[in-house]
């Protein structure tokens, strides 16, 4: 379940203004991206982590390096998210078996049937 909103698509002249930006190196490995390699625009900060959709959050990686670096910022997303869901009453998961309360009779019927065992 994601909390983020639906990102716009990212156009090819926002693209090139961003791997200008960044000199055409890679935010995450910091080596040079050659003009045939497959890059992306990443996130620096990602978008359900906090994360902007500004040019100042979007960086150059290689896809190598941004699938590496999403795949950490998946685990990070379902803890931040079960932490939300913890905090919010309308989503937090109900037990399956909730705890009785009230009278009861536990310590008496104990107490008479370790009586009985004991032949007092």
């Amino acid at each position: 379940m994601s909390y983020a909103p639906k990102r716009p698509s990212i156009g090819k002249t926002r693209r090139a203004r961003i791997f200008l930006a960044h000199d055409g190196v890679c935010w995450l490995c910091k080596a040079k991206i050659g003009p045939e390699e497959p890059w992306d625009c990443d996130h620096q900060v990602s978008r359900e982590l906090g994360g902007s959709d500004g040019d100042d959050n979007l960086a150059p990686a290689h896809k190598q390096c941004h699938k590496i670096k999403t795949a950490a910022d998946v685990k990070a997303i379902a803890k931040s998210n079960r932490i939300r869901r913890q905090a919010d009453p309308e989503t937090r998961r109900q037990t399956k078996h909730p705890i009785r309360s009230g009278p009861t009779n536990w310590p008496k019927r104990a107490f008479l049937q370790r009586l009985k065992h004991n032949g007092d």
